[in-house]
């Protein structure tokens, strides 16, 4: 069931045309020059947001200012609406030919005028008859207009709460506001507010549902639906009011890559190490998520991109092997990636590097060593079941009670190593260098011997088929 009821009524929009008012031709002359001296001024340096919008113009004197173009005219200010994010006036104007312009905190500074241009051409406002003119002034984009020369255009859908909007399917919340700055015709709202799902939406028509278009630009109807890929995707609304299409398009996507490396690895018990993640290529904003052996690491849940790289820092309480992997969130037209597993070492004793590092006793479950020069390590008693041992260097290592239940060490250098007492109950050593290596007092188990051959083809050992 659509979110709209079908059953709204058209209204036509009201569209004003006229000569020029007698009167106004001296305003008009006066507005020029204004213009020119406007138009030269130096660039200023903006604010943040101004403390007050003016709707100062050549009609001001018909609502209450002593003149025309009085920047500082409480008269003609604009309101602002938080829940819009917008500013926003409406004023009864006689028939006329005018013009205006938005002037921020009562002076002429900081102003905007066509095609939302700092220090920029008037704007022109032509009425065939007296009329309530609704003005309007986005900071965010600096377009000022109204609802006659414009068409006041939103986006209501089940997204807008993502926007700031206080409820979904509200056609009065201009944080969807199509706007038309370059004064095309064509109506535009870009967002990367959005997180990763599947959405619905229409356009309204001057703030309420009386005049809505749904798919096919069709008059009440059926809800528009689109999908956001990942989290913070560039999203653009366009709408072309002489079909009443309304298109939701995703910017070009760009894949990206994240590499995660550590300060310090293996690290000892109670030092800090700082995990770095990179994305490539550079994206425009998004965060990094850092996990360690599935759970975040404490701190690190959104850590903001500053250029590529975002850092982590983690100390560990004991010896053992973490699993870090960082996950870029994705970011307007930056697909979101996942770095490669890290493993960090954990010791009790300081290590430069892992090769004839003590780690006795370590827990090492499940750690990805593949390809690691482990070469004279010490593993007395350490518990390496299900490890990644794949390619690895060990030899020479102390292996003497260790369990390697499950462990991966095809293609693993043994030679010399001692593995009296090892556990290697369905271990794989297929590959595997075992050299002068001692199996002395080995338990197997269903283990993949180095020829290929099972231990429990023959006796339950792969003693013979080393």
């Amino acid at each position: 069931m659509s979110r709209m009821c079908s059953d709204r009524l058209l209204i036509s929009a009201l569209q004003g045309k006229g000569d020029m008012a007698h009167g106004k031709r001296t305003s008009m002359l006066l507005t020029a020059a204004l213009a020119l001296a406007v138009g030269f001024a130096s660039q200023p340096v903006l604010a943040a947001n101004p403390t007050s919008v003016t709707i100062a113009g050549s009609f001001q004197s018909e609502l209450g200012c002593t003149g025309d173009w009085q920047p500082d005219c409480s008269s003609t200010h604009l309101v602002y609406n938080a829940y819009s994010d917008v500013w926003k006036g409406s004023f009864a104007l006689p028939s006329g030919a005018y013009e205006y312009k938005a002037a921020l905190n009562d002076s002429w500074t900081e102003n905007y005028g066509l095609n939302a241009t700092l220090g920029g051409l008037n704007i022109p406002l032509n009425l065939a008859a007296s009329t309530a003119v609704g003005f309007y002034y986005d900071h965010k984009t600096h377009w000022v207009t109204e609802n006659v020369t414009s068409i006041i255009a939103t986006v209501p859908g089940d997204f807008q709460q993502e926007l700031g909007c206080a409820s979904d399917w509200d056609p009065s919340c201009l944080r969807s506001w199509l706007e038309d700055p370059s004064g095309t015709g064509y109506y535009s709202f870009i967002t990367t507010a959005l997180p990763q799902g599947s959405y619905e939406a229409k356009v309204a028509i001057g703030e309420t549902w009386n005049e809505n278009y749904g798919q096919g630009g069709v008059p009440n109807g059926s809800n528009i639906p689109f999908t956001v890929p990942f989290d913070h995707a560039q999203v653009t609304f366009s709408y072309n009011p002489s079909t009443h299409l309304l298109t939701v398009s995703l910017a070009a996507i760009t894949q990206t890559t994240t590499s995660l490396a550590s300060s310090i690895n293996p690290v000892l018990v109670g030092q800090s190490t700082t995990y770095t993640a990179i994305v490539s290529p550079t994206p425009t904003g998004g965060s990094l998520l850092f996990t360690d052996n599935g759970s975040t690491v404490p701190g690190c849940a959104t850590v903001q991109l500053s250029g590529a790289s975002a850092s982590c820092t983690a100390t560990y309480a004991s010896a053992a092997s973490h699993g870090v992997v960082a996950t870029y969130s994705g970011f307007s037209n930056f697909a979101g990636s996942v770095s490669p597993t890290l493993t960090e070492i954990v010791t009790q004793t300081p290590c430069d590097t892992l090769s004839g590092c003590n780690l006795r006793g370590s827990m090492l479950t499940n750690a990805n060593l593949a390809g690691a020069n482990l070469s004279t390590a010490n593993f007395l008693g350490a518990d390496l079941t299900a490890a990644n041992l794949e390619g690895a260097n060990l030899s020479g290592a102390n292996l003497n009670g260790t369990d390697l239940s499950s462990a991966d060490l095809k293609g693993a250098d043994l030679s010399g190593a001692n593995l009296t007492s090892a556990k290697l109950n369905m271990a794989n050593l297929s590959g595997a260098l075992t050299t002068g290596a001692n199996f002395n007092k080995a338990t197997w188990g269903s283990t993949t011997c180095p020829d290929g051959s099972n231990s429990d083809a023959d006796g339950g050992s792969c003693v013979g088929h080393l």
